[in-house]
């Protein structure tokens, strides 16, 4: 039977999500993120049998290949078998005698000690279910507002908590805004290195032989780092990258703006006149 040594980033994401209505696990790859997702999950099914729970990924190719597999060997290493310990897609009450929480049962994963959790991707996602805990796995490629209506499930618990796994986002701007915005959620960034003692003699080693460098420091380092190397720009919003004194003409709906900001050089403009700043700006409207 399989054992797991968790590595000291994987302890810190379970302790500090304690304490955390949204929590998220940042790593490189084989750093232990679905693992450490599959324990904090499993400790929820055993510590809090009454609330419903949630588990999920993007797609469900991804989510039955990898989540729910990973899932499943953290619950065999502990003792916990299939059609013995729990039963997927099926109503409990035929196999440990208790009413179950939910109507239906596609994706409901029921365990003898009462705990049951809802299985689901992004693509399919959930309406009418009130979750108490949620973990979500590969988080770095999924679309915000379907994140948010996820979030929205949680109402389930007093306290209800999320965990998020994943690896720093290539081109997804929402997701790296909440790790490394202004308003970043609580989060452990782990490397391919904190979890070398579980990996195959020279790993890493290979990998730095293949990767490029922007790749090693992004899927190895857990750096933030995306496909270009440079920061995100940003999708256009009225509402933070147009002033006031610019209006809306519904004749005009496009508006091509260009600020031209030159400092310490020397600009002719028209009259020729010689500036050392020049911050001057013109607006072309395109019907």
């Amino acid at each position: 039977m399989k054992r797991y040594n968790l590595n000291p980033k994987q302890h810190q994401t379970l302790t500090a999500s304690e304490t955390e209505r949204l929590y998220a696990y940042v790593g490189g790859i084989r750093s232990g993120k679905t693992i450490t997702g599959a324990h904090w999950a499993l400790h929820n099914i055993i510590h809090q049998p009454e609330i419903k729970g949630g588990i999920f990924s993007n797609t469900v190719s991804q989510l039955n290949t990898a989540t729910l597999s990973e899932f499943i060997g953290v619950l065999e290493a502990y003792g916990l078998f299939k059609g013995e310990h729990y039963v997927a897609n099926k109503d409990p009450e035929r196999y440990f005698g208790y009413k179950s929480k939910f109507e239906k049962h596609n994706g409901v994963w029921s365990f003898m000690n009462g705990a049951q959790v809802i299985t689901f991707s992004i693509e399919t996602m959930i309406r009418g279910i009130e979750l108490g805990w949620c973990w979500g796995d590969e988080v770095q490629d999924a679309a915000i507002d379907s994140l948010n209506i996820v979030m929205g499930r949680m109402s389930g618990a007093k306290f209800p908590r999320t965990l998020w796994t994943m690896t720093p986002p290539m081109d997804n701007p929402d997701i790296d805004e909440l790790i490394w915005g202004e308003k970043a959620i609580a989060h452990t960034i782990g490397t391919t290195y904190d979890n070398k003692a579980n990996l195959p003699e020279g790993y890493i080693e290979q990998l730095e032989k293949t990767y490029d460098s922007l790749t090693f420091k992004r899927e190895v380092l857990a750096n933030r780092v995306t496909m270009s190397g440079l920061n995100w720009l940003y999708s256009f919003d009225r509402q933070k990258h147009v002033g006031a004194r610019l209006p809306t003409t519904p004749a005009c709906p496009f508006t091509l703006a260009l600020i031209l900001i030159i400092i310490h050089s020397r600009l002719s403009w028209r009259t020729g006149a010689d500036t050392k700043t020049a911050n001057n700006s013109f607006t072309t409207s395109m019907k």
